[in-house]
């Protein structure tokens, strides 16, 4: 599974921010499931570029979100 940090506007939009963690910048972490719905691109790279976020590794994902 691929993990996506977004902008907190656009987990709000997705009303995934009182369900998904945030980073220490206030990025949240979403996982590739959680755009099934968001229309664009089929490549997720680019839909997720289209919000304003980048794709993350699970290692990636952790490391963000250690206290």
């Amino acid at each position: 599974m691929r993990y996506i940090a977004v902008p907190p506007r656009v987990a709000r939009q997705l009303g995934l921010d009182a369900l998904r963690r945030a980073t220490a910048e206030g990025q949240v972490i979403l996982n590739e499931t959680d755009l099934t719905g968001v229309a664009g691109d089929p490549r997720l790279g680019e839909r997720v570029k289209n919000l304003g976020g980048r794709v993350l590794t699970a290692a990636e994902a952790r490391k963000l979100l250690k206290p």
